[in-house]
């Protein structure tokens, strides 16, 4: 597996990660720091480069109302696209 693809996988990991353990204390309504809602969404411009030909994350978007939920769900579905391809 080449390195990006890699740290890709590692940092949808990550993430999902640590939006179980804002879920787990009851947080998983609210709304996502500033500078994790940025990651995802490095990630996800990463992704989008990295395999430009899924269909999945075509016109995926990740709007500045991210819950923890949505972000566990985004990462999730990020990991096993990678893990898929």
């Amino acid at each position: 597996m080449e390195p990006i693809t890699q740290e890709m996988r590692e940092k949808a990991v990550s993430l999902e990660r640590m939006a179980d353990a804002h879920i787990k204390v009851s947080k998983g309504h609210r709304f996502v720091d500033v500078h994790t809602r940025e990651e995802a969404v490095r990630l996800l411009a990463q992704f989008g480069q990295g395999f430009p030909s899924n269909q999945e994350f075509k016109n995926y978007t990740i709007g500045p109302r991210l819950t923890w939920r949505m972000l566990k769900s985004f990462a999730a579905k990020l990991f096993n696209a990678i893990s898929n391809p």
